[in-house]
């Protein structure tokens, strides 16, 4: 694993793989909370992962899953989701992450 730094939208279309922060909430509206973060900045690119990630939360609860493609390229990149909280709202727990 190569670990970097910097813009990781950059990184779209270079990189097998991009997991995005999570917590497992879904809102009335049947989408997910992306509200902060790499979250946030997700939700802001690609306006239906809300939606991708809440379907994933109602089959397969609060753990990591494929999202999307982000790129349509030679090289595509994958969105994962990556939790690490049960709630917005809770610290970090270890034993999702």
């Amino acid at each position: 694993m190569l670990e970097v730094t910097g813009n990781i939208w950059s990184y779209l279309g270079k990189a097998d793989v991009i997991c995005v922060t999570t917590n497992g909430i879904i809102r009335t509206d049947g989408t997910a909370v992306m509200g902060r973060g790499i979250a946030l900045q997700a939700k802001q690119k690609f306006p239906d992962i809300e939606k991708l990630l809440a379907s994933q939360l109602k089959t397969y609860g609060n753990t990591p899953a494929f999202l999307m493609n982000g790129c349509i390229s030679p090289n595509i990149t994958q969105i994962w989701s990556f939790p690490t909280k049960n709630h917005w709202r809770d610290p970090s727990d270890l034993s999702l992450i």
